[in-house]
């Protein structure tokens, strides 16, 4: 239960999602075994599912209490780096809840070099564009607000995102 702490607070995640982190966690659970438990949380009111989207999302103090409990015991970065793992191949992530936060989890793994070079990587940015829209884009660039250059990066997919929306051949 207090590995969710690593997902962004607010947010619906998807149950796959969710999945996903705890079999990189624990190879033996099957996806009827997270299911249950899921709804056994759910149950005790320490998540919030989302029954017609699959999502579950937790409370803010349920969600602080969790990343607490995990960066208390110092494993808030390597959860991450396993979820991070789970993945796969940067270049083609499962899901759109991935394309769009794989930015975050980088970021709190420490792996920040990692992000940039990602930010920087045409192929990346380019299958990105291709699973999301310029937003996932400009919101990754904003997750390093202190580097001018990835800065000019995110304004550059802003301006052209009028255009890169629907033609998302002319990113290239």
């Amino acid at each position: 239960y207090h590995v969710l702490g690593i997902f962004p607070e607010d947010m619906w995640i998807p149950a796959p999602t969710v999945y996903r982190l705890w079999g990189a966690l624990n190879p033996d659970l099957t996806e009827t075994d997270c299911d249950d438990i899921l709804n056994e949380l759910d149950n005790l009111s320490l998540i919030e599912r989302q029954q017609d989207a699959d999502g579950i999302r937790m409370h803010d103090l349920l969600h602080d209490y969790n990343r607490n409990k995990l960066t208390t015991a110092k494993r808030y970065i390597p959860t991450h780096e396993s979820f991070i793992g789970a993945l796969g191949d940067k270049y083609a992530l499962p899901d759109d809840y991935a394309w769009r936060n794989i930015g975050y989890h980088l970021l709190e793994a420490g792996q920040k070099d990692t992000l940039r070079g990602l930010i920087f990587d045409y192929a990346f940015l380019d299958a990105k564009l291709h699973a999301t829209d310029p937003n996932a884009i400009i919101a990754d660039c904003d997750l390093l607000p202190d580097d001018t250059t990835v800065t000019l990066v995110g304004d550059t997919v802003m301006l052209s995102s009028h255009i890169i929306t629907n033609q998302k051949d002319q990113f290239s």
